[in-house]
């Protein structure tokens, strides 16, 4: 009745299939758990997802009008087989990498999602991760620009078999997307498929049409560095980018607070 795909160089942590057994619903379509950051030795450095708490519930309207929501990668995913019995298979093409972004795209669209606040998995973080393309910020930005296009094609697709209407403006609402396409455009303007769009327009876009973070410190914090990224000189614009999506670019002190605010935010209660 659940299926749990596990990335090769992550790992389970003791208990976890106990918890997700005891977590089972029937009603629910996708279960989102917390996942501890190890390095490529399996030493624990911090958590994940840094965003604080995770959406749930019947999340069909939102990720139809925003094109997301708060989730994590594929070793916090558990599924119900009568929802991958929905959207499976997917296209091996345009889902060669990013294969839990097609899943938790289109999979809300079947059932509820389901929000743990709790550790099953641990997630790898070294240098051959997809997710850290050899520090390439730039080209994992252009990777994560071209993959959400194919998000929201899947997600057209299946919400047009099941009757239901997708926003055309689904892009201006999504901060992720929203993210990368500014990274690009401050880093690598050549390679971004938008090339019309202005790192201003991008970022005054995101303060107009994104939603709220869930805690208002983490909000002024997202809202301060669109401003920055959007609007001051290149040169700081270029730093900003290369801290918020490279740990290994920033400064110490920006590193601390970063882990700090994480661990807060994402601490699983007792």
């Amino acid at each position: 009745q659940l299926v749990k795909f596990l990335d090769a160089d992550d790992f389970l942590l003791p208990g976890a299939l106990k918890t997700i057994a005891e977590c089972y619903r029937p009603d629910g379509a996708q279960y989102q758990y917390l996942m501890q950051l190890v390095d490529g030795q399996g030493i624990l450095y911090d958590v994940f997802p840094a965003h604080g708490p995770m959406d749930e519930g019947d999340l069909s309207a939102q990720v139809r009008r925003v094109g997301a929501y708060r989730t994590t990668l594929t070793s916090g995913l558990v599924f119900s087989r009568s929802a991958l019995d929905a959207v499976m298979p997917m296209d091996p093409e345009r889902f060669r990498q990013g294969g839990d972004g097609y899943l938790t795209t289109v999979v809300p669209l079947y059932g509820r999602v389901v929000s743990i606040n709790a550790f099953i998995a641990a997630y790898r973080q070294h240098g051959e991760n997809h997710s850290s393309f050899a520090c390439d910020v730039a080209r994992r930005a252009q990777w994560n620009v071209l993959h959400n296009y194919e998000r929201y094609q899947a997600l057209r697709e299946h919400a047009a078999g099941l009757g239901l209407e997708v926003d055309e403006a689904i892009g201006r609402r999504d901060a992720n997307f929203l993210m990368h396409k500014l990274a690009l455009a401050v880093l690598d303007p050549n390679g971004c498929p938008t090339a019309h769009e202005t790192r201003q327009r991008i970022a005054w876009t995101a303060l107009n049409y994104t939603r709220p973070e869930s805690r208002a410190i983490l909000d002024l914090i997202q809202k301060v560095w669109w401003v920055a990224v959007g609007f001051l000189p290149l040169f700081i614009a270029r730093s900003l980018c290369l801290w918020k999506m490279e740990a290994k670019t920033r400064p110490a002190f920006v590193q601390s607070t970063a882990s700090v605010l994480r661990k807060w935010f994402a601490r699983p209660t007792p």
